[in-house]
């Protein structure tokens, strides 16, 4: 089985990053040609008044018929549209749990736009594909709104027990745009328990996708494919 995991917020081909139906062909190429089995998906949209939800869009344009998403914020790219977590799959979703993150109570001030942000909501899906349990999502964006590394667990740490709770005694991958390259600052007793799986930049000069697998999981291969979007794909096959 081949998995993958995907940010698709921005094609860098486009003005300001916004999607268009060339931008959903090219998703539709990629998928085929890496011969994904699972496509795992952040920033992805859920709604729209331009464009139709990409999921449902994958089920028919490939061979992926299984669909879940979490829809979580507005675009920051268009306003148009509203955007999430989204996975697509050939094989059946079973058991499909969802779970939101702390949202951090801050903001940051951008003087060059001279806009006030705060931190939208981000989240999990966690769902069973034939016997492994995959955890997919987005994460808080520290970074952006210079939250301290050591403050970072707080606002991870319900989200960190409910995933190791709900893979308990199952094999399982946790893959997304976790937002963070220092995995011991938001999910430390994962990242003990885990193998991450990605050694190089995903994200301009940082790694925040990632796949980390269980003991037993058996990789059989590991691909980070260059894309037109901000973001790296990352493949794992088992």
């Amino acid at each position: 089985m081949r998995i993958g995991t995907w940010n698709i917020g921005e094609d860098e081909r486009n003005t300001d990053g916004i999607l268009n139906m060339n931008s959903y062909e090219y998703i539709i190429e990629m998928i085929k040609n890496n011969n994904l089995d699972v496509i795992c998906l952040q920033e992805a949209i859920t709604s729209s008044n331009n464009l139709p939800a990409i999921g449902k869009y994958i089920k028919g344009h490939t061979a992926l018929k299984y669909a879940t998403e979490l829809s979580l914020s507005i675009s920051h790219v268009d306003k148009e549209n509203k955007i999430g977590v989204v996975i697509v799959s050939k094989y059946a979703l079973e058991n499909i749990e969802t779970k939101m993150f702390d949202n951090p109570n801050v903001t940051y001030y951008n003087k060059e736009k001279g806009k006030t942000y705060r931190p939208a909501d981000k989240g999990m899906i966690l769902t069973d594909v034939e016997d492994v349990r995959i955890v997919t999502g987005h994460g808080i964006p520290f970074y952006a709104f210079h939250i301290e590394k050591d403050k970072r667990h707080q606002y991870c740490e319900k989200m960190e027990k409910y995933i190791l709770e709900s893979c308990k005694n199952k094999s399982w991958i946790l893959l997304g745009d976790l937002n963070e390259d220092d995995l011991n600052a938001i999910f430390p007793r994962i990242n003990n328990l885990t193998k991450d799986l990605v050694k190089e930049t995903t994200y301009k000069d940082k790694i925040y996708d990632h796949i980390l697998i269980s003991k037993t999981v058996e990789k059989k291969g590991l691909e980070v494919v260059d894309t037109c979007f901000d973001h790296k794909l990352c493949i794992i096959e088992i």
